[in-house]
């Protein structure tokens, strides 16, 4: 029995090794966590082009996550958060976030929710109003904090559409011949260029053709 006393106790350490192994596989691990640097708020069901940073070569239209364990195996059914509360951006998304599926809204905490796929990727195309300009926004999966990011939106003021209002804003930055504006930076590349002047205009008549959208108080 002195014997087996060793064995049984390395079997045991071994189990508890790999049930703890199995635990951390199921979580995020931030590291290997792929984020968006800036979400960017959109009418349009494609929405802005945003990457891992400013004028990324894989940056895709729509804010993307990637959520991945401590063994690089992407995660299926993680809930993935952005949360505007509590950054100091006055951020609100909109009740309505259509056109896209399963998106829910937590008003309470201005937060925006989706649940990765197979591939562990979650993908926004999100609606909401005002601004962040430096990286204050946390993005969690399954509560983990990922990464602090950007937000953006033609919706300046945070009425629930892209106004005349807003079109003066937008003017003002794009006209500035020195100033550097991060908010009204639409294509996700330095400088404010046509691009950016083309996705407000997209924003602004597409807001003109739609009612005013309810905004989270």
């Amino acid at each position: 029995m002195r014997l087996a006393t060793p064995r049984i106790g390395t079997s045991l350490v071994v189990i508890l090794l790999l049930r703890a192994a199995v635990a951390a596989a199921a979580l995020p691990s931030p590291p290997n966590c792929t984020v968006d640097h800036v979400i960017i708020g959109s009418y349009s069901p494609d929405g802005a082009t945003s990457g891992v940073g400013p004028c990324a070569p894989s940056a895709l239209a729509g804010f993307d996550v990637y959520v991945r364990d401590f063994n690089n195996l992407p995660i299926a059914g993680s809930v993935v958060s952005i949360v505007f509360a509590g950054t100091g951006t006055s951020v609100r998304p909109y009740l309505n976030q259509w056109p896209q599926p399963g998106v829910s809204v937590n008003c309470a905490q201005h937060q925006l929710n989706v649940t990765t796929d197979v591939n562990g990727h979650a993908r926004f195309v999100p609606r909401f109003g005002r601004y962040g300009e430096s990286p204050v926004v946390p993005v969690y999966a399954d509560g983990v904090f990922l990464r602090n990011i950007e937000a953006r939106s033609a919706d300046y003021d945070c009425d629930g559409r892209v106004s005349v209002a807003d079109l003066g804003v937008f003017s003002g930055d794009y006209l500035d011949p020195v100033g550097v504006h991060r908010r009204s930076d639409f294509d996700d590349c330095p400088g404010m260029t046509i691009a950016d002047l083309s996705f407000f205009a997209q924003q602004y008549l597409a807001s003109l053709g739609g009612p005013i959208e309810p905004v989270c108080p």
